[in-house]
């Protein structure tokens, strides 16, 4: 359907668009998010970045799936006075894939989250959020048994700080909505502290190791290129 006018938004939308001009191919689909956000949201702000999660009512799967569920994020980062706010401008705007992750910290209320950043296809998209270098899988953690919630973070950056790759890490505050509620909303739809992590996996900006080829039958070939979990 071809718009001349203004498009007016009374939801959470996203909108796909495309230009096509005569005897032109048409140009690339671009994506917008507009996400609807109640006044107690709008007007929240934090010391921490701010992520906000929109399923459209879809469920996000469980660790006996492979599967993803496509979500809207918004990721927004702290300002120069050190203040994120939830109406700010976006640090990060667009498509992910979820999932649950964890064993026996999936029967904790407070789930921990898969997460891939995609393009508009649904295929992966690096991408840097919150300062973190660009790739396209991440890690929500929400720390639940550890109440203070720093004891990863702690041991992640002094790990670092000893001269060893550690995983990069952001504090955030999320809100996931994950019902068919039009607009999130900090009542309905705060689910706490998290921390973000970089998956760990064999790429530039993680573990740098030269990845093995079918070739590599025989040393020193076969000596490099594992990640053993």
């Amino acid at each position: 359907q071809f718009y001349t006018e203004a498009i007016p938004i009374t939801s959470s939308v996203e909108i796909r668009a495309r230009a096509y001009e005569p005897n032109r191919i048409p140009s690339s689909v671009v994506s917008r998010l507009y996400q609807a956000v109640d006044s107690d949201l709008s007007h929240f702000s934090s010391n921490l970045p701010i992520v906000l999660m929109d399923t459209g009512g879809n469920k996000i799967p469980g660790t006996d799936s492979s599967s993803y569920v496509r979500a809207q994020s918004l990721f927004l980062d702290t300002d120069g006075s050190g203040q994120a706010t939830a109406a700010g401008p976006a640090d990060f705007a667009g498509p992910v894939g979820m999932r649950i992750r964890g064993r026996s910290s999936t029967q904790f209320p407070k789930k921990q989250y898969k997460m891939e950043t995609w393009d508009d296809k649904g295929q992966d998209r690096d991408v840097e959020l919150l300062g973190l270098p660009s790739e396209s899988d991440w890690v929500l953690h929400g720390p639940y048994s550890d109440k203070t919630l720093m004891r990863n973070y702690l041991a992640y950056r002094w790990w670092g700080r000893m001269g060893h790759y550690s995983v990069r890490t952001r504090f955030c505050e999320l809100f996931l909505n994950d019902d068919k509620d039009p607009r999130m909303s900090c009542a309905d739809d705060y689910v706490g502290v998290y921390l973000l992590v970089e998956s760990i996996k064999i790429a530039k900006n993680r573990v740098d190791l030269a990845q093995l080829t079918p070739h590599d039958d025989h040393e020193p070939g076969i000596t490099g290129g594992y990640i053993i979990e």
